[in-house]
């Protein structure tokens, strides 16, 4: 699989995955508010500039997710995310009920009409499933 790394922080890794035209987001350990604020915005910005709408969201490395990130996520990230086309959310999760409630707490607001969205425990699969979108 050939990835570009197009973001590189000890809180998160950002990627293109040329081949098959998404966007990964992999996560490490609580990252600070403005830190999470910043990677999140990076993503619109990469996912106008190759193009796509895919996005795979991999937190099994994170630990959690402050609630004010989540509602900032909801009610100001995701308005600009869908104007800049996103589309499809592939996330991976590990049995952490903490960063599972947060998953569920940000993906319960999306419209699957608007954003199709998936959780996953194997990174393969939910690969595959981008790849069917």
């Amino acid at each position: 699989m050939n990835k570009e790394i197009l973001y590189d922080k000890n809180f998160c890794k950002i990627y293109n995955s040329k081949e098959d035209n998404y966007i990964t987001i992999k996560w490490f350990g609580f990252p600070r508010s403005n830190d999470f604020r910043d990677a999140c915005n990076a993503v619109i910005e990469y996912m106008k500039q190759y193009k796509t709408g895919k996005l795979l969201t991999d937190n099994r490395n994170a630990k959690i997710f402050s609630v004010d990130d989540q509602k900032w996520l909801n009610s100001e990230w995701l308005p600009i995310a869908i104007k800049s086309g996103y589309s499809c959310s592939a996330t991976l999760i590990n049995d952490d009920v903490f960063i599972k409630a947060a998953v569920k707490n940000i993906t319960n607001h999306r419209d699957q009409k608007i954003i199709k969205t998936k959780l996953f425990t194997k990174e393969d699969e939910a690969i595959s499933w981008l790849k069917q979108i």
